[in-house]
């Protein structure tokens, strides 16, 4: 009950609100008291007592605008599916530094939720086929640091 007024409250500033995006973090505890700090790991992979932290940002209103708190040991995608099903937005983008695997991607084309992250150089997402003659050029991209940006 708590939780659905808690939406409620937050689905409110959301109203009015045509572009937003998603940001995943997670916080580190020790304490005895959180109950959904649960083992999860790192980027070291080192395992701990952790919380992931859900936050949509209006772009429109340049703040926040709803946060979900997930247990530290659910790394899918299906939390943040099920966090914009829950607010009902339609034009969310996710920005995120790293995601896991080539399933995650898969889902959010599926559920057509936009991203931004990088890729692994394997990913079966990047088409070398852009490669034109053998002086590496790519249309519509750039070089950063020596590397194309796609």
């Amino acid at each position: 009950m708590q939780r659905e007024l808690m939406k409620e409250f937050m689905r409110s500033f959301i109203v009015d609100t045509e572009y937003a995006i998603i940001d995943l973090t997670n916080v580190f505890s020790y304490s005895k008291g959180m109950i959904n700090a649960m083992l999860g790991h790192n980027t070291e992979n080192i395992w701990i007592p952790q919380i992931n932290l859900i936050l949509i940002y209006s772009l429109d209103k340049l703040q926040p605008v709803y946060f979900r708190q997930v247990p530290g040991s659910i790394r899918d995608v299906s939390s943040i599916i099920r966090t914009v099903n829950e607010i009902h937005a339609e034009k969310l983008v996710l920005i995120g530094d790293t995601l896991h695997s080539d399933e995650n991607v898969r889902e959010l084309r599926e559920y057509e939720i936009d991203y931004v992250f990088a890729l692994k150089r394997n990913s079966e997402y990047i088409d070398y086929a852009l490669i034109i003659d053998n002086k590496r050029k790519f249309e519509g991209n750039f070089v950063f640091q020596k590397r194309f940006i796609r």
